[in-house]
């Protein structure tokens, strides 16, 4: 059964991207706002941004949302081409009217983030701009966020010329690197989150000449800054309860939000220090091997 559903999940996706075209010798408005050597790598090693079910889920909430807007009176255009030399642009939906025009992407994480994402505005902005330039009228765009755990979402973009120009020229220049079979240079960021280990090895040891940045891991350090006082400061008022507990009958108390009980337990460990000195050859014969990861922040 689960062969059956794997090979069907496989050509279902197959008839998806033909009808997109080979995008291994071109560039897609949803990957120049990633790091192009991600995007580039991606390709030599024939590598999609996402996982079967998580491309089904994006292709599903797309046909979810056309439908609803079709039924609410909306008569979008779905997956519109507009080319603009040596790119192909695919809006999700293209809303035109007698003097302006609008662009949405459909998107469908796990968990709505609490903005859209950099590459996920990044996108939307070329195909604004291609849109823009095709219809010659005012352009507008959004973002169509529809999560199954969260609910949906929409994020109104506006249409920032400098910025379409900047991504232009970007895409331009991936385009000639896969031409020329040549290599971006690596842009630490939230692309890492899809990068696979065999490019993102030494990635950012790559150009000892560029100013790295990566701000999910400033985040995470400022965060691990906070919880450390907050962690001191837990164990101080937990031994001040357990002291107030002491002389509580029953060891128990109970408020109006709250429940607090203070028990004994009792576990039976083997000493393994003292077993590895008496009994060294028991101890080797029964010892696990256990392995974990650290990450260490400085």
């Amino acid at each position: 059964m689960k062969d059956i559903i794997q090979n069907g999940l496989q050509t279902w996706l197959a008839s998806r991207g033909t009808a997109l075209g080979d995008r291994s010798e071109t560039i897609g408005a949803s990957e120049i706002g990633h790091c192009g050597r991600m995007v580039i790598e991606r390709k030599k090693i024939a590598q999609t941004f996402d996982n079967p079910i998580t491309l089904v889920r994006g292709y599903v909430a797309e046909e979810i949302v056309e439908d609803f807007l079709k039924q609410a009176g909306f008569k979008p255009q779905c997956q519109m081409e507009i080319e603009i030399p040596p790119f192909k642009i695919h809006p999700d939906l293209v809303f035109e009217g007698a003097n302006e025009i609008a662009v949405c992407e459909i998107k469908s994480p796990g968990r709505l983030p609490s903005e859209p994402h950099r590459y996920w505005r990044d996108q939307v902005t070329l195909q604004m701009g291609a849109i823009w330039m095709q219809k010659q009228k005012p352009v507008k765009g959004g973002v169509i966020c529809l999560s199954f755990i969260d609910g949906p979402e929409f994020w109104p973009l506006t249409f920032d010329e400098q910025r379409y120009s900047r991504l232009l020229d970007k895409g331009l220049y991936l385009h000639q690197c896969i031409k020329q079979k040549e290599t971006p240079k690596a842009e630490p960021g939230e692309s890492c989150w899809f990068c696979p280990v065999e490019i993102k090895k030494n990635c950012f040891f790559a150009n000892e000449d560029t100013t790295r940045e990566l701000p999910l891991l400033d985040k995470l350090a400022e965060l691990r800054g906070q919880i450390k006082p907050l962690k001191a400061k837990e164990e101080e008022l937990a031994n001040q309860l357990k002291e107030f507990l002491k002389d509580i009958p029953g060891n128990a108390v109970k408020t109006a939000n709250h429940t607090a009980c203070l028990e004994t337990r009792v576990t039976t460990r083997v000493d393994s220090k003292t077993l590895k000195h008496d009994l060294p050859d028991v101890f080797s014969k029964y010892a696990k091997v256990s392995k974990s990861e650290m990450l260490r922040i400085d």
